[in-house]
């Protein structure tokens, strides 16, 4: 009767569940276990310093001059040492250029540490010391590391010679608080699962760089798109906006 009819389309909507549960899991698992083996094949250009707990990458070329352009990627982005190699490199012969890779971009450590404002400025801060690099400093920050670049200036004026926006982002910006987190915890979700290995992504350019450039790039790609590092900070971007704002 319909009873009987009820409890098969329970029984088969379960089944289907399980089905999609399983197939997630499966992705998930291979999805680990390539970026087990793509990690082997990471080289850092740079430096490699040990701050708060977890690994930063800082890259720097050029003479040292009395000033040190340091280049502050914006958010999500996967290899800020690439994605900036074309603009420093003819920068580089005429000033000191560092290139300072947050947790979970480019050759940095995935981190679970907060992405606060205050936190991350610090770890900056720390890195360029621990590389052996000095100010003064002249900040080079793209999107949403204008938040980073202003809060610095606000709190260690001394150490900031310049900001030279490269289509940064201001406080004002996020006034307008809106709920990112349905779009970021997709695009988590896609991430765990492996989706954006697909063909149809393209995650990395190659303008300017060599093959071996591209090649890292792409493997940076792979390991970084919306880690949980670059999803807290999306996340909580109102919040530090907030934090600039209050410090101004």
């Amino acid at each position: 009767g319909e009873e009987m009819k009820v409890k098969k389309l329970i029984s088969g909507a379960a089944g289907i569940a399980g089905c999609i549960a399983g197939g997630m899991a499966a992705a998930a698992a291979v999805n680990k276990a390539f970026a087990r083996q793509e990690e082997r094949h990471l080289t850092p250009p740079g430096k490699i310093v040990e701050v708060n707990g977890h690994k930063m990458h800082v890259y720097g070329e050029g003479a040292r001059t009395k000033v040190t352009c340091v280049f502050l990627s914006g958010g999500g982005t996967i290899a800020p040492v690439y994605d900036f190699r074309p603009l420093y490199r003819r920068l580089s012969p005429y000033y000191r250029c560092v290139v300072v890779e947050k947790a979970g971009y480019g050759y940095s450590e995935i981190s679970a540490k907060s992405r606060r404002l205050d936190v991350m400025l610090e770890e900056t801060r720390r890195a360029l010391i621990l590389a052996g690099e000095r100010g003064p400093y002249v900040l080079l920050p793209h999107s949403m590391s204008g938040l980073e670049a202003i809060y610095w200036a606000q709190k260690y004026p001394q150490e900031i010679k310049a900001i030279i926006g490269l289509d940064m982002a201001f406080p004002e910006a996020y006034e307008k608080a809106e709920d990112a987190g349905k779009g970021i915890g997709l695009l988590r979700l896609a991430a765990m699962l492996g989706l954006h290995r697909l063909p149809l992504f393209s995650l990395a350019a190659d303008d300017g760089l060599t093959e071996e450039e591209y090649a890292q790039a792409k493997l940076l790609a792979k390991r970084n798109f919306m880690n949980r590092c670059i999803a807290a900070e999306t996340d909580i971007v109102y919040e530090n906006a907030a934090l600039v704002g209050k410090s101004g």
